[in-house]
């Protein structure tokens, strides 16, 4: 055990006193981030990443592998660009912590481990060469958590034995805040990081007839409409049914309306 937790984490049992006072109508999305950023520095952490987690339908689809978060999308972070990007390009997808996580409960907080979920060298090493040995992910409760949702991770110098003890000395204010700034960042981000969206499941052609169809509309009405064949409609809407392993085409827009695409 450190010699004593509350100078590695600064001592912060309490929340910054300014945090209260942050809303998304006074600042920017960036803005949001620094502050957020400030906040958990106080507490002792060396940074985090805001992201959307896949765990439903879809999951095992190449359209979601991790290295296109690479584009900057599902995900915000303190971390400098560079290092986030390397993360998810050449790391990620041998990260045990996302598989973890697809199972989580919301609002449930998850301490890493990584030789207790068997993590590659190469993820320790990324981790290890940035100082980080502890780490605690907080899914948060959005619109579509049956199928996605994003979560808190927040990394810490602290070594895996000794972090949970500091943890439990900030929780009690820190995961309040965390998903007041979830809020903040949905107002400004949520629509934008949902990876159904990001990582075009269907085509935007496809889109827009499955629109139309939740409308009511025939598919010889959107086959006019978009100057296609009633064949070429219908492909789509099959195509889109096979993704999402629908049996019809009410169950196809329900379960687009869950994972935020309707």
């Amino acid at each position: 055990m450190a010699s004593d937790l509350n100078d590695i984490h600064g001592g912060q049992d309490c929340p910054p006193e300014y945090s209260a006072n942050i809303n998304s109508d006074q600042y920017e999305l960036n803005q949001l981030i620094e502050k957020l950023s400030t906040m958990l520095a106080q507490a002792g952490f060396e940074g985090f990443i805001y992201s959307a987690v896949i765990r439903g339908i879809g999951i095992d689809s190449a359209l979601f592998k991790m290295n296109q978060k690479v584009q900057g999308k599902d995900y915000l972070s303190s971390f400098p660009g560079n290092c986030i990007q390397q993360y998810y390009q050449q790391v990620a997808a041998d990260d045990p912590a996302w598989d973890l996580l697809r199972q989580a409960d919301i609002d449930q907080s998850y301490f890493v481990n990584y030789p207790n979920i068997g993590a590659s060298s190469k993820v320790v090493d990324f981790w290890t060469a940035l100082g980080i040995q502890s780490q605690v992910h907080l899914p948060l409760k959005g619109c579509h958590d049956k199928h996605w949702f994003n979560c808190f991770s927040l990394y810490h110098r602290l070594p895996a034995n000794e972090f949970p003890a500091c943890y439990e000395k900030l929780k009690h204010w820190l995961e309040p805040e965390l998903k007041r700034f979830h809020c903040l960042l949905g107002g400004s981000c949520l629509g934008s990081m949902n990876p159904y969206i990001n990582h075009e499941v269907i085509s935007a052609t496809c889109l827009q007839i499955m629109r139309m169809t939740a409308e009511g509309m025939a598919v010889k009405r959107i086959a006019d409409l978009l100057a296609l064949t009633e064949e070429g409609v219908t492909y789509h809407i099959t195509r889109a049914k096979n993704l999402f392993k629908a049996r019809n085409k009410t169950q196809l827009i329900a379960l687009m309306y869950e994972v935020g695409l309707l």
